[in-house]
């Protein structure tokens, strides 16, 4: 399982009181992500090595919380293709199965 926290850049948020809430349940460390107004923290699954996120260098990312099952793909496959997708234009919600929360990042909009 993985976790995540978004909020507004500018906004007031008692960040340590929700950093400790997060080690509490295990997470340590987030990936610190700057989207434009917002932050994310992303957290990686406790118990699989595998990234829950995937950033092109030119912007353009794809967060997931859960298992998300795209085209029946593996999930690095799947995370890889949701990503095209979304920068296509292309996603198709009745291929996608599972429990999850995904947040994209494409042409700086969340």
């Amino acid at each position: 399982m993985g976790a995540f926290f978004l909020f507004r850049t500018d906004q007031p948020v008692p960040r340590d009181a929700v950093a400790t809430v997060f080690r509490r349940k295990g997470f340590n460390g987030p990936r610190v992500c700057s989207l434009g107004p917002w932050t994310l923290w992303h957290y990686a699954k406790q118990l699989l090595g595998d990234p829950n996120y995937l950033e092109r260098p030119n912007g353009p990312a794809v967060y997931a919380v859960g298992t998300p099952i795209y085209r029946g793909l593996p999930y690095a496959d799947a995370l890889h293709r949701l990503l095209a997708d979304f920068e296509t234009g292309k996603l198709d919600q009745s291929k996608l199965r599972g429990n999850f929360v995904l947040l994209s990042w494409l042409n700086s909009r969340l």
